[in-house]
């Protein structure tokens, strides 16, 4: 009997063994969830090792694997030599009204392809080519868009993209007068239909050599990305079927080169300088004058006066077309100081461009120029070069020599968006 309750009792197993049990089955589950976190731990881990070798070979893979090599030149060379090179067509178009051309244009879809902004454009330009580039561009911006701000931006925009496309020429002049030799065909029409026989107003002009001063100085128009062509809704040139559709500002659409040709690696063409000196520009840019013609506005331009304080008469030698619209009211030519007059509704950059005209007559000399609004005391420059009397409204300083140039508004005339181009009580030099 009791070795039968014994016998049991170990079958059933006692309060201890049970729990011994337990506690033995409780271990073996832990070691197995440890096992387990383990092996999914290695294995993370070799995965993560897979993929830092498939970066590290992405990374380095030689050209051949991977179809260019950025840093070859050759390489890079022939790749752009492979993209195709699309002719560029004389601008002829449908003969259709206004309002079919609207309805034609309306039509077309807008391209699924990606619309990527193009780079910022700065180029290294000798003077001549600054002063002809910028003038070419500016009046690219008026004559096309006019007195619109926006407008006036993404047609600089396009003749950049064009500058640095091999379908166009590789400078600012060449591309804006490409075409302009012939009565029909040129690319943009100002250029071959006598609009240029009209002047823009010297602020509307001040206007334009801002946006082209800004684009020339890597401000870009991202709206309309890399394209190369454009036109207003109400014609339909036959190039626009050969062509993607990329953008709307305003009244213009804007197209890009279809296929390779239209993306941001086709747009290899470096520019070297050598701008065209341009007849019909004569009327606008000192720049596109004859050279002897250039040499007398400079000398008629150049300050001959003493270090003194003088005031200009009303016949000052500095050409009204370096003014800009505004009126020189006092000078020092041994400090190369100059001091404006500037309209009441003038557009803030254009004292800026006045300040860049009078400033090129000497352009390895130091520079200031002093702007005062109409309505309040002129600047008096003294014998210092410093204004004697007078409020300050506007203050340009240059010095090539240092590296230093300084444009400085009083923001409460002219609302600037950066706190850091208003004027305070101490001029910075």
């Amino acid at each position: 009997m009791f070795r039968a309750l014994i016998s049991s009792s170990l079958r059933a197993g006692s309060p201890e063994l049970r729990q011994d049990r337990a506690a033995r089955s409780a271990m073996a589950g832990s070691y197995r969830s440890t096992r387990l976190a383990l092996v999914c731990l290695l294995g993370a881990t070799m995965l993560l090792f897979a993929g830092l070798i498939a970066l590290a070979w992405w990374s380095f893979a030689a050209p051949s694997e991977l179809g260019q090599d950025a840093a070859d030149p050759a390489s890079n060379a022939a790749a752009a030599a492979a993209i195709p090179v699309p002719a560029v067509e004389a601008v002829r178009y449908l003969d259709i009204t206004q309002d079919e051309a609207r309805e034609v244009n309306a039509a077309v879809p807008f391209s699924k392809r990606p619309n990527p902004a193009a780079t910022p454009f700065r180029p290294v330009l000798m003077v001549a080519d600054a002063a002809r580039a910028t003038d070419c561009l500016a009046a690219a911006a008026w004559f096309e868009a006019g007195n619109d701000p926006l407008g006036a931006a993404s047609v600089v925009q396009v003749v950049l993209n064009r500058v640095r496309h091999p379908s166009f020429p590789n400078t600012v002049c060449g591309v804006v007068f490409q075409g302009s030799e012939r009565q029909t065909g040129c690319q943009f029409s100002f250029t071959c239909d006598g609009a240029m026989a009209r002047t823009p107003s010297p602020a509307a002009w001040a206007a334009a050599r801002y946006a082209a001063i800004a684009g020339l100085n890597g401000l870009v128009f991202k709206s309309v990305g890399w394209s190369t062509h454009y036109h207003t809704n109400w014609v339909v040139p036959y190039w626009s079927t050969s062509v993607d559709k990329t953008a709307i500002v305003l009244t213009h659409i804007f197209f890009r080169w279809r296929g390779v040709a239209g993306e941001p690696r086709a747009f290899s063409s470096s520019y070297r300088g050598g701008e065209p000196l341009i007849p019909k520009m004569a009327g606008l840019s000192a720049a596109h004058r004859p050279e002897g013609e250039a040499a007398k506005i400079e000398e008629a331009g150049a300050v001959q006066a003493p270090a003194e304080a003088v005031e200009a008469p009303p016949h000052a030698p500095v050409p009204d077309a370096a003014l800009r619209g505004n009126s020189l009211s006092s000078r020092n030519a041994a400090t190369n100081s100059f001091a404006i007059v500037i309209p009441e509704d003038a557009f803030a950059g254009a004292p800026a461009m006045t300040a860049l005209d009078l400033c090129r007559v000497s352009p390895d000399a130091p520079c200031a120029v002093y702007g005062a609004k109409q309505g309040s005391a002129p600047v008096v420059i003294g014998a210092t070069g410093k204004p004697a009397s007078g409020r300050v409204s506007f203050y340009y300083y240059r010095d090539a020599s240092r590296g230093r140039e300084v444009v400085l508004w009083d923001c409460t005339m002219w609302k600037r968006s950066d706190p850091r181009q208003c004027l305070s009580d101490r001029l910075p030099n």
